[in-house]
């Protein structure tokens, strides 16, 4: 595996906390404002 890519030799798997913990904090954010404009658009609906 020495002239493998690094992408090839990749596994990820579920309870890998070190390879998946920095996906789970970028999405976080993202999670956090989709939540938020969901509610503000259901407010606004419910006004019309």
């Amino acid at each position: 595996m020495k002239n493998e890519s690094s992408a090839t030799c990749f596994i990820d798997h579920i309870d890998s906390y070190a390879t998946n913990e920095v996906t789970i904090y970028w999405n976080s954010p993202t999670v956090f404002a989709v939540a938020h404009w969901n509610v503000y658009r259901d407010m606004i609906d419910s006004c019309e």
